[in-house]
């Protein structure tokens, strides 16, 4: 059957070439939520965000797609994100089934250390150059306070789906390229299913936190200065997600009137919070 540009079927394939990555891991997820719900296993419950972000990553870094993350060097890129959001899978599933009275920060830790040496090109054959030590240190702080901010409140679950939006709106504002946004669009769809899924343990949002951080860190290597003594839209954009994140505690008692739609008030208020950082910070610097 063909599909005609000017038609419906053709606004559909435009769209999901525009969304493809997000849509794709919010499928994954939810399949693996579904099938923790029937199956009653708490590890598929677990896995499903995690899941998600890797099948979202792994589509984005099709060599088909010609938009690639540029902050990763080659258009494979999003693969190299796709391998690091699997060991952050792999170890949210050890993390609950042999360790989950510890609670999150072991794993959380394991996943910072990983995230910072795998996005500065960490290789075990050779040690890393002094100078990636610093950018290094810059994504492992991002992993452990997003992480901080969104698994010590286990029981919002819109916290990962607000600030994975915030960051990708935060990007866009700031002219990112749209695989970027894409990027940080994923663990968000990913995280959807966890909105329902009441009987998932607490360190089930440990993948699309620590996922979104990458993304972050990722975004603050290649357009930002920060690592490198100063301030740029990127690193505005990057540490948007976490200024929305500290908010959300502020503002609930200023936001009652809205009653049962008030958790997602705040969720669209702390984001739009973030967002607007982004973009006064372009508008003062232009």
């Amino acid at each position: 059957m063909l599909i005609h540009d000017g038609g419906v079927s053709g606004e559909v394939l435009r769209l999901w070439r525009a969304f493809h990555a997000p849509l794709v891991a919010l499928a994954v997820s939810a399949a693996f939520a579904v099938a923790a719900r029937l199956f009653r296993a708490e590890l598929l419950a677990v896995a499903a965000a995690g899941a998600g972000v890797a099948a979202g990553w792994y589509v984005v870094g099709d060599p088909s797609f010609a938009a690639g993350p540029a902050f990763l060097g080659t258009r494979a890129g999003a693969h190299r994100l796709a391998l690091l959001a699997g060991l952050v899978l792999v170890l949210t599933v050890v993390a609950i089934r042999f360790a989950a009275r510890r609670g999150f920060w072991p794993p959380l830790l394991l996943a910072a250390v990983a995230g910072g040496w795998w996005l500065t090109g960490g290789r075990l054959s050779r040690p890393a150059a002094p100078e990636a030590w610093l950018p290094a240190l810059v994504v492992v702080l991002l992993v452990l306070v997003m992480g901080r901010l969104i698994l010590a409140f286990p029981n919002e679950r819109l916290r990962p789906v607000m600030a994975s939006c915030t960051l990708a709106v935060a990007l866009h504002v700031i002219g990112a390229p749209w695989a970027w946004t894409l990027l940080a669009l994923t663990p968000g769809f990913a995280a959807l299913p966890l909105l329902a899924s009441a009987g998932a343990s607490g360190v089930a949002p440990l993948a699309p936190a620590a996922d979104l951080a990458f993304v972050a860190g990722g975004v603050m290597l290649a357009a930002g200065r920060l690592p490198r003594g100063g301030v740029a839209a990127g690193d505005i954009a990057a540490l948007s997600p976490i200024l929305s994140l500290w908010l959300l505690p502020h503002l609930p008692a200023r936001l009652r009137a809205a009653g049962r739609a008030a958790p997602l008030a705040v969720a669209l208020v702390a984001g739009g919070v973030g967002v607007a950082a982004s973009w006064l910070w372009m508008r003062l610097h232009r």
